[in-house]
């Protein structure tokens, strides 16, 4: 247990909003599970943010806690109000600075009181701080304080001027369970690159749908057993939940989170799935990849599983998300599924187009807490077959995506990234383990490149190999590396992969165009 702090304490106030029409909504014995529950979410945050909750004070629905930091303080009651806001049992919470008696676990004093006033006077949902508390953290934490001004409490003889603690950029908190992710999230570059992320996963949902569309071109046989589809559509995704861990400064942000995804327009479905989002430490949160798995249901009740891979670059800070422009293309494949879709393999490319409203989007003003709703337009091009042809014809099928589709050249003055991120999804289509695979990226026409695995360190110019581990039936892998781009003699380059591997001869991707710009 965290030592309790001596002299001089921030002291935070905790209570359940409206809990009697909670417990009316929910009936006595859930909504006394849902808050048991959160308390003890509540007090493992204290605990970990550096504060100690308050065990021999009784308060029903609230947590009384003090901290030696102002900043730490505030850190935590915004963790707090986004754990409470992410279970539905929104919080007031109240926070005040001043001396307190510590009387075994108890602890007393005429600021304690004070901040339980300053909790009784914010509204649902709300972190309220008195002015003091507001000094000593403003230039310590990434938070703004809304002037709420002087307030009258109850039983307390001087008024005070209050202050609500707001996102640093307009929006909602969001429900991040881990306390260094919550210093993460502080980030708005890192709140800009989630939300960057979101609007390329939505790309993944069109492609769950593309074999609903009937926009077929072409027929399958036994020496092809794809059929090749296009089409484009109307999605719209929303993030459900999120948690992560990690600082994204000595380690990785890795942000798990749950969406659903619903088309419309030429084609229909509605995918439900979950991802993991990784930020990397090395690259300062600016780049990392996107991957998860999804399932499609069609009207029919038919479903449709399929993987998706999407590394990104986040847009510089200050740049809106709602760019109209064609974004880089996320790696799909297709894995099975039921009914009619029973044995379905594929792959394919999906590219996010115009944005029609990301105004919700995390990070973004309007973003509703603990959730975010996105719109776009995507275009989508895969193969996908039924049935075990596949397995002769392409033992292994693989797919290219890649954080962006523009970049410049190493030595370049260009405002431009010298070194963009790709992916490769991988899938053994056989009924045995594929062994000795390897992946070979070929040197671009009409450029040197250096390419290197993550964290590879001093990597050659020119083609390179790299081993990749054995494949169970049916199993995906993936593939990260990053590619720099010593010179180009060309205003394009196209990169290819191929896998090898024992009894099958190597499987190229189709080319992944990058325009580089001098």
């Amino acid at each position: 247990m965290t030592e309790a702090p001596s002299g001089t304490v921030t002291i935070l106030f905790t209570d359940i909003a409206a809990s009697t029409s909670l417990t009316e909504q929910l009936g006595d014995a859930e909504f006394r599970q849902r808050a048991r529950e959160l308390d003890t979410l509540l007090r493992t945050a204290i605990s970990e943010g550096g504060g100690r909750s308050v065990e021999g004070m009784l308060l029903g629905d609230g947590v009384l806690a003090v901290f030696s930091s102002a900043g730490r303080a505030i850190e935590c009651a915004v963790h707090c109000c986004a754990l409470a806001e992410g279970r539905g049992l929104p919080l007031h919470i109240g926070l005040h600075v001043g001396d307190v008696l510590h009387e075994g676990d108890n602890v007393f004093g005429g600021a304690v009181n004070v901040a339980a006033r300053i909790c009784a006077a914010s509204a649902a949902g709300e972190v309220l701080v008195s002015d003091t508390v507001r000094s000593l953290a403003r230039t310590s934490v990434t938070v703004r304080f809304e002037d709420r001004g002087q307030h009258v409490l109850k039983g307390i003889a001087d008024s005070l001027r209050l202050f609500a603690v707001r996102p640093k950029e307009p929006g909602g908190w969001i429900d991040v369970e881990a306390r260094s992710l919550r210093r993460l999230w502080a980030s708005r570059a890192v709140r800009v690159a989630a939300a960057a992320v979101l609007l390329g996963v939505i790309g993944g949902g069109v492609a769950g749908g593309l074999f609903l569309s009937g926009a077929v071109g072409g027929g399958s046989s036994a020496a092809n057993p794809y059929r090749r589809i296009h089409t484009h559509g109307e999605v719209r995704t929303t993030l459900r939940s999120a948690s992560g861990s990690g600082d994204c400064v000595s380690t990785d942000g890795v942000l798990a989170y749950q969406v659903s995804v619903d088309t419309s327009g030429e084609i229909s479905g509605s995918s439900t799935g979950a991802g993991e989002l990784t930020l990397y430490a090395s690259d300062k949160c600016r780049w990392g990849y996107s991957r998860g798995t999804y399932t499609l249901t069609d009207q029919g009740g038919n479903t449709l599983s399929y993987a998706f891979e999407y590394p990104f670059s986040a847009p510089p800070v200050g740049e809106g998300l709602s760019v109209k422009a064609a974004g880089p293309p996320s790696a799909i494949m297709y894995t099975g599924g039921t009914g009619i879709y029973e044995g379905a393999t594929g792959h394919g490319r999906c590219v996010a187009t115009e944005a029609i409203n990301a105004n919700n989007a995390i990070g973004t003003p309007g973003a509703p807490s603990g959730r975010a709703d996105v719109r776009r337009e995507s275009d989508c091009t895969a193969l996908i077959a039924i049935g075990p042809d596949v397995a002769d014809v392409e033992p292994v099928i693989l797919e290219l995506g890649a954080a962006l589709n523009r970049m410049t050249v190493f030595s370049s003055a260009v405002d431009l990234p010298k070194k963009a991120y790709f992916s490769v999804l991988y899938m053994n289509t056989r009924n045995e383990p594929q062994t000795g695979l390897s992946l070979k990226l070929r040197s671009p026409e009409g450029a040197e490149m250096r390419a290197a695995a993550r964290d590879e360190k001093d990597p050659a110019a020119g083609e390179r190999v790299w081993a990749l581990p054995d494949l169970a039936p049916r199993e995906v892998g993936r593939f990260v590396f990053s590619v720099t781009f010593l010179s180009a003699q060309t205003t394009t380059v196209d990169l290819v992969a191929e896998i090898d591997g024992e009894g099958f001869d190597p499987v190229r991707s189709d080319p992944l165009t990058i325009e580089v710009v001098q």
